[in-house]
């Protein structure tokens, strides 16, 4: 009988560990994508400290495409999430990344003020005019078709199938700015923009062109967290 109990036990905490082991790496996952991001913003010379409005927004555009797509094939579906999101992280970001090129605003100031704008937007739009009507929900959208949502990659925990994804996006960010021109430019953009417009580089571009794509995979971790969680 003690044997039996203590077996139990064993099963249990065997269970308990790969569900906070799964858990860490979903959280981790959130870390590592933002911070990806940010990298590539700091390539240029450009720092995006704001992945959380960026994120925060690329959630709702998700949220609010996957619950308008009810009922459409998820082959369909998921993609065009994934495209709102990206473009609404994006866009959140090309407006700091003009404002400095054009203007010269501090973006690390543009950027922290954006966040706190983003998170009342998004409270706004789930308090009123996107608020669901589903009984005993004091806040939020209209649910997302479950068939569109990620599969759990360990059973228990947080992890979903969004980690495979997360491995994609981490291996093309790594070739482009390693293996190609354009990362050659990038780090010579953020080195010495000056000798960078000099030698041809459009600077100017590349710097907003990061910053977008800085926005758009912050805006992907939104869209991750809101079809995995």
């Amino acid at each position: 009988k003690g044997a039996t109990g203590c077996n139990k036990w064993a099963e249990l905490l065997h269970i308990f560990s790969k569900r906070q082991f799964g858990n860490t790496l979903e959280y981790a996952m959130v870390l590592f994508l933002t911070g990806l991001a940010c990298a590539i913003g700091a390539r240029v010379g450009i720092f995006n400290v704001g992945g959380e409005g960026q994120l925060f927004l690329g959630a709702m555009a998700s949220a609010i495409v996957g619950a308008r797509l009810t009922g459409v094939s998820p082959w369909i579906a998921v993609p065009l999430c994934l495209l709102a999101a990206m473009l609404a992280g994006g866009f959140y970001a090309w407006v700091p990344a003009v404002l400095k090129v054009k203007m010269k605003v501090n973006e690390v100031i543009t950027t922290i003020m954006l966040n706190s704008a983003a998170i009342f937007f998004c409270s706004y739009l789930t308090n009123g005019p996107l608020k669901t009507m589903e009984k005993g929900v004091s806040a939020g959208t209209d649910k997302v078709d479950p068939a569109f949502m990620f599969g759990r990659v360990i059973r228990l925990s947080s992890l979903t199938e969004s980690i495979y994804l997360t491995i994609i996006i981490a291996l093309l960010v790594w070739y482009v700015m390693k293996k190609t021109s354009v990362g050659f430019e990038m780090k010579l953009t953020g080195q010495n923009p000056r000798f960078a417009h000099y030698i041809g580089i459009k600077a100017d571009k590349l710097t907003i062109g990061s910053m977008v794509v800085s926005g758009a995979i912050c805006g992907l971790v939104g869209m991750f967290e809101i079809f995995g969680l």
